[in-house]
């Protein structure tokens, strides 16, 4: 996720960008659990994306949607979870 939701977001989804933080972070730790209840692999891309030094930089102006920064580091991420599975 990026680190902040940008303003056109909240100011489309009719929610402050507390809210949107919230159902974000809620939406993750559902993830986490489900993953974990039925013993799925998991690529934590919440916190790589959060922790990158590029920041909201790999993310368009929404706050969501993927650059080709993040798409190539969401598929850098997916290619190395598939080799780390094969083997």
């Amino acid at each position: 996720m990026p680190r902040v939701f940008s303003a056109v977001l909240a100011e489309r989804q009719g929610a402050p960008l507390e809210v949107l933080h919230a159902r974000h972070d809620e939406y993750v730790a559902m993830t986490r659990s489900i993953a974990k209840s039925e013993n799925c692999e998991l690529i934590e891309a919440a916190g790589i994306f959060a922790s990158d030094p590029r920041g909201d930089a790999l993310f368009l102006r929404d706050g969501i949607h993927m650059k080709a920064g993040g798409r190539e580091l969401m598929a850098d991420l997916i290619y190395a979870k598939i080799k780390a599975l094969d083997h």
